[in-house]
């Protein structure tokens, strides 16, 4: 997601709040974390709704009996309809105010803003994790794909209980880590349309593939359980293997605790391959508007002054295959 495109009031604008809100932009951007960029495929976008073509899955290799012609497979795929929304943040005030402050702090203001418009992504997941309704986020939370939602606990992708399992709590990390073994197990079951191979390859499931993003209440017992010197040496935690690694080098998933998660629920994102879970739809680069005595009737005749910012994108679901939600 890009800075500031352009000035829709070209003259008027002031430039350093311009260069303020884009310097801190791409400090946030920068500091946003890295797994949760991974979590989305971004597209662009010409029209006010797109319709992506996805591929499902590549056929299997099959022997070639000698004197026979080649045999041909095709491609599975899988269409997802996006419609950009409208992302705004204005925010004014009272010039006598701007400039009986002792203390200078539009600028830090302005610097939140942009710290507003990164972390709309994190909202966007959060919402579509947790399907909750929210009248400043998406109008309604769409179905993957398949025609179900994100996360369903009904037969699917060769799981009987879909991308939802029965978790144990969160009282200890034991449960944690049992949970944690038993979602990388439903993922090794995932299959593919075509043919009935298996999604994943064993090769692909190493610890830190993953993301689990979960309530900050519970962050303790989550760092508990995944010590380095805490984590089984196989993700099916065979008994035959030893329980514990005692160079501590094992590579670690991703803990991303986050406030917007309520409750012990939590969430598995596979984010190490190329196919990601959701989709977000780039139609419009941040714009920004200035109202001030030198452009507006309003700001001349009551003193309000103030900055918005505007963008076009649009989010949804792209690979339900990657998620598993341990249900508590």
């Amino acid at each position: 997601m890009p800075g500031i495109a352009g000035m829709t009031t070209s003259g008027v604008l002031r430039a350093a709040v311009i260069a303020e809100f884009n310097r801190s932009f791409d400090l946030r951007q920068k500091a946003e974390n890295a797994a949760v960029k991974k979590a989305f495929l971004e597209v662009d976008s010409t029209r006010r709704s797109e319709v992506h073509a996805g591929f499902e899955s590549m056929p299997k290799v099959s022997r070639w009996p000698r004197l026979t012609a080649r045999q041909k497979d095709s491609f599975n795929e899988f269409y997802v309809e996006i419609e950009n929304h409208d992302w705004n943040l204005w925010v004014s005030w009272n010039r006598n105010d701007k400039d009986d402050d002792q203390t200078k702090q539009l600028m830090p203001r302005v610097r939140n803003g942009a710290k507003r418009f990164v972390q709309l992504r994190e909202r966007i997941m959060v919402q579509l994790l947790t399907s909750t309704s929210d009248p400043s986020l998406l109008p309604s939370i769409p179905n993957a794909y398949d025609g179900a939602a994100l996360l369903s606990g009904s037969s699917r992708f060769g799981v009987a209980t879909g991308n939802v399992r029965s978790g144990s709590g969160v009282a200890t990390a034991a449960a944690i880590k049992a949970d944690f073994q038993g979602a990388i197990g439903s993922y090794f079951h995932k299959v593919q349309d075509t043919g009935g191979e298996p999604y994943y390859d064993p090769s692909e499931l190493e610890y830190d593939a993953f993301m689990l993003v979960f309530n900050p209440d519970n962050i303790e017992v989550f760092i508990d359980a995944f010590k380095a010197d805490s984590i089984p040496a196989t993700p099916l935690g065979s008994a035959a293997i030893s329980n514990v690694l005692a160079n501590g080098k094992f590579p670690m998933p991703t803990l991303y605790p986050t406030q917007r998660v309520t409750g012990d629920d939590w969430y598995m994102i596979c984010i190490g391959l190329d196919v990601k879970p959701f989709c977000q739809q780039n139609r419009q680069a941040i714009l920004q508007d200035e109202q001030t005595r030198d452009n507006s009737d309003v700001s001349r005749n009551t003193k309000e002054d103030g900055v918005g910012w505007d963008s076009r994108s649009g989010w949804g679901i792209w690979e339900p295959r990657t998620i598993v939600k341990v249900d508590n």
